[in-house]
């Protein structure tokens, strides 16, 4: 089954189209929910929350075929609000594995062969803006269309975010590079 016709059947009132869509974006849902929130729990509400929202106003989605960042759009709002509102952090090591896909982009390429780890804290480090379209674009694979039309804003204003979330971890990464390569005072 596709996501156009689950969606179609689903908004008939077809439970089991539903559950396949559920199924089909929880697991992403959920890594994305707590790269935002940092809280496995807080995550965890937001996915089943967004869930909820979209099985209740389903019927108003008028493009099945845009289900998805129609989903992530409920989902990063649901997110935003709920980390406000708890504030709770947990290391990302310590809810998922480290995902298999590296940053790749230009500007982060010479450095992002160092400590994954470390570039994850960095990342969890930006404003909420930045680390947003850095998730849904790196850890998602949304294109930059996509993301302007979960944030609601221009495909300009995503680039610009991602080039500019992509210097602060660039910079970042340059002194954790020359703080590991400093020569070590030795005391006599």
């Amino acid at each position: 089954m596709d996501q156009t016709t689950a969606v179609l059947q689903a908004q008939k009132g077809d439970k089991d189209s539903f559950r396949f869509l559920v199924e089909t974006y929880q697991r992403t849902a959920l890594s994305t929910a707590f790269f935002l929130t940092h809280h496995h729990q807080t995550a965890e509400d937001a996915v089943q929350e967004a869930f909820v929202q979209c099985y209740l106003h389903l019927s108003e989605l008028r493009e099945p075929a845009q289900f998805k960042w129609w989903f992530y759009r409920i989902l990063t709002r649901i997110a935003w609000r709920k980390k406000a509102k708890d504030g709770k952090t947990i290391p990302i090591a310590d809810i998922f594995p480290a995902k298999e896909k590296e940053l790749e982009a230009e500007p982060l390429s010479p450095d992002a062969e160092g400590d994954r780890e470390t570039l994850e804290a960095y990342v969890n480090q930006l404003d909420e803006i930045h680390r947003t379209v850095l998730i849904l674009y790196y850890f998602n694979d949304f294109s930059v269309k996509e993301i302007a039309s979960i944030l609601d804003c221009s495909e300009g204003t995503v680039k610009s975010r991602l080039y500019h979330g992509r210097q602060k971890l660039k910079e970042k990464l340059i002194k954790e590079r020359e703080r590991k390569t400093a020569p070590k005072e030795v005391s006599l």
